[in-house]
């Protein structure tokens, strides 16, 4: 039986509930409906097995990698704010977990149980530029969870075409029905685990290079023809 996830006025939790519902409608449409090329799912599922695994993709691209890894149970932080409970409800209907709590109001609540899920060998789906950017800017969250929990971050580009990007901070990126849809798995990022803040402000630096560099390749994956 569906259970509330939070205790919220009836008003906001019919509102949460009916939403959720329209988003991942539409996006379950928008997913079927596209034509897909992935690379690097097999190396994946490799470390997947191995249990223990951030993967990275920035805030305005979570949606195409979502849907693609629909039903296995991947891991995210959601803050306590009404986008936080609505991201929850909806990833939760994609077969997602999410960890409540917030990276910048509650980090330690929310930082904490990550690492505790990570070392139980989840994998945990993270914007390291969220959850209100700036954009395209590894915060220190992604580096702290890689090395607490000891396990390797795993970056993701995403992109479509035709497409639409709204006017929000993030640019979030919206495929039209039966667009190109491309996503790439980069290659695993390790961060020693006794890393120094110098050390780990250029890895920061270089892990939005590996983001980067996966984006790039995605874009160039759904521009040329088919």
């Amino acid at each position: 039986m569906w259970k509330r996830t939070r205790t919220v006025p009836w008003a906001d939790e019919l509102n949460f509930r009916a939403t959720s519902w329209a988003v991942w409608g539409l996006a379950s449409l928008i997913g079927h409906s596209c034509r897909w090329r992935v690379h690097g799912y097999e190396q994946f599922r490799a470390l997947q097995r191995q249990g223990g695994l951030i993967l990275v993709t920035w805030h305005g691209r979570i949606l195409l990698p979502i849907f693609l890894l629909r039903g296995q149970g991947l891991c995210a932080i959601a803050s306590l704010s009404r986008d936080g409970e609505l991201l929850h409800r909806v990833f939760r209907r994609f077969g997602g977990v999410s960890v409540r709590g917030s990276t910048r109001r509650h980090p330690v609540r929310a930082l904490a149980g990550a690492v505790k899920m990570l070392r139980r060998g989840a994998v945990l789906s993270f914007t390291p530029d969220g959850p209100r950017g700036p954009a395209g800017k590894v915060q220190g969250g992604t580096l702290y969870l890689a090395q607490k929990a000891r396990c390797p971050i795993l970056p993701i580009g995403s992109a479509a075409w035709p497409c639409r990007r709204l006017g929000s901070w993030d640019r979030f990126l919206l495929p039209l029905p039966f667009a190109r849809a491309a996503v790439i798995f980069g290659e695993p990022f390790w961060v020693p685990p006794e890393a120094p803040e110098g050390l780990l402000k250029r890895l920061a630096v270089k892990l939005e290079d590996r983001i980067n560099e996966a984006m790039a390749w995605a874009e160039a994956e759904v521009r040329r023809a088919w």
